[in-house]
């Protein structure tokens, strides 16, 4: 599945949204993540809205939720970690 993301300061609210370009499995795939600053640390919100191709039962959906989240995980420290200085001080603000 192919995804892009985009990161939102505005408004205080520190929030990664991402969507989906293409997947063989899924109509419909976003959400956001929701950052809250803990001093030197962050913790994470995640959301999410999917719409699948035809009838699919609700615990493979959450099976394959919870096998994709260390990869999802890893994007969004790999976006963070590529933010400017300048980006990095309104997530921190």
């Amino acid at each position: 599945m192919d995804m892009t993301e985009d990161i939102s300061l505005e408004n205080s609210q520190r929030r990664i949204l991402f969507h989906m370009v293409e997947s063989r499995d899924f109509k419909k795939f976003e959400g956001v993540w929701h950052l809250t600053p803990l001093g030197n640390k962050c913790r994470l919100r995640y959301e999410v809205e999917i719409q699948p191709r035809g009838l699919v039962p609700v615990r493979a959906i959450e099976w394959r939720i919870k096998e994709d989240l260390p990869g999802n995980l890893i994007a969004v420290k790999t976006k963070t970690e590529s933010l400017t200085p300048a980006e990095l001080a309104r997530v921190h603000a």
